[in-house]
C-alpha cells in the first residue's frame, strides 16, 4: 500500500536548506494525513515560510526527500491539489480595479491556463465557494472596497475553486479584527469537519493553535515537536522555541 493508500498525503524526510551560509532548515522529518488540521508555530527566522515554500515547488531543498500524494515533489504535475493564501494579502492596498468575482475566477488559473474555459463543475464550485463562505453578496463588490477580514474570504475563497486537497495559509488572520478572526477560524473549522480539507497554517498565536487545530508542529530550524494538540505541552515546548524569558498568556477570541 503506498503512501497516499494509506491516507499519508505529505511525507518529508531529512530535508535541509541553507540561505548561504545560514541554516534554515535542518534535518526535519514530518508527514500529514489526509483530514489533518495543522498549525505550525516557532520564532521569527526558524523556516516555516521557507519549509511552506518547498512545499508549493517554489523553492528547491539543499537536502532531503518529500513525497506528495505518493509521488516525488519534483515529478508532481497537479500543483494545484495544494493551494496557498500568502500573508498578508487581506491588508494589501489593491488598486486594479478588480471585482470579488474576478479575483475568485483567478483562482482556476493554474488548473485551466490563461485562455481555458470554466466548465459547468468550475461554475458549480464557485457558487458553491461562495455560499459557503457567504461572500455571494459581495461578488460585484471591488477588492479594494472590502474590509481585511472580507478580502481574507475572498482570498481563501480564490484558494478553493481549483478544488484542492491541501489549504496552506501563512499567518491568515494579520491584519483582521477580533470579530473577524472568529468568523475565519470557524470556517477554517467546517472546511475541516464537515469537508475533510487538510489543512495547514503558520501562526505565532499559540493559544489558537491548540484551541482550532487537530495537530501541532513546532520548528526551530529543527523540528521541535509535531503531535495532536490535546497531548501537546505548552510550557515545555514554549520555553524550548523562545528561551526562559517568554511567558505564556491565555486568551479567548470567544
Amino acid at each position: 500500500m503506498s503512501a497516499a493508500d494509506s491516507g499519508q498525503i505529505i511525507k518529508v524526510s531529512g530535508l535541509s536548506f541553507n540561505y548561504g551560509r545560514n541554516k534554515i532548515l535542518d534535518e526535519v522529518n514530518f508527514d500529514v494525513s489526509k483530514g489533518d488540521y495543522l498549525g505550525i508555530i516557532g520564532p521569527n527566522g526558524s523556516g516555516k515560510s521557507t519549509l511552506i515554500k518547498i512545499l508549493l515547488g517554489l523553492i528547491k531543498p539543499d537536502s532531503g526527500e518529500i513525497t506528495l500524494f505518493g509521488e516525488d515533489i519534483s515529478r508532481l504535475k497537479d500543483r494545484f491539489r495544494l493551494a496557498y493564501v500568502p500573508q498578508g494579502i487581506s491588508g494589501t492596498n489593491f488598486d486594479f480595479p478588480a471585482t470579488v468575482n474576478e479575483v475568485i475566477e483567478s483562482g482556476l488559473t493554474p488548473k485551466l491556463g490563461l485562455f481555458g474555459r470554466q466548465s459547468h463543475k468550475d461554475r458549480q464550485t464557485i457558487k458553491t465557494i461562495d455560499q459557503l463562505t457567504g461572500i455571494e453578496k459581495l461578488k460585484d463588490k471591488l477588492i479594494n472596497h472590502l474590509s481585511g477580514g472580507e478580502r481574507q474570504l475572498v482570498f481563501i475563497a480564490r484558494a478553493l475553486v481549483g478544488r484542492p486537497e491541501v489549504l496552506i495559509l501563512d499567518e491568515p488572520t494579520t491584519g483582521v479584527d477580533i470579530a473577524s478572526q472568529e468568523r475565519f477560524y470557524a470556517f477554517l473549522k467546517r472546511l475541516n469537519g464537515e469537508y475533510g480539507m487538510t489543512i495547514m497554517f503558520i501562526s505565532h498565536d499559540v493559544e489558537i493553535i491548540t484551541k482550532e487545530a487537530t495537530h501541532i508542529m513546532c520548528l526551530n530550524k529543527k523540528l521541535v515537536c509535531h503531535t495532536h494538540t490535546k497531548h501537546f505541552d505548552k510550557e515545555k515546548i514554549i520555553k524550548e522555541l523562545y528561551g526562559d524569558k517568554i511567558k505564556t498568556l491565555t486568551h479567548s477570541h470567544q
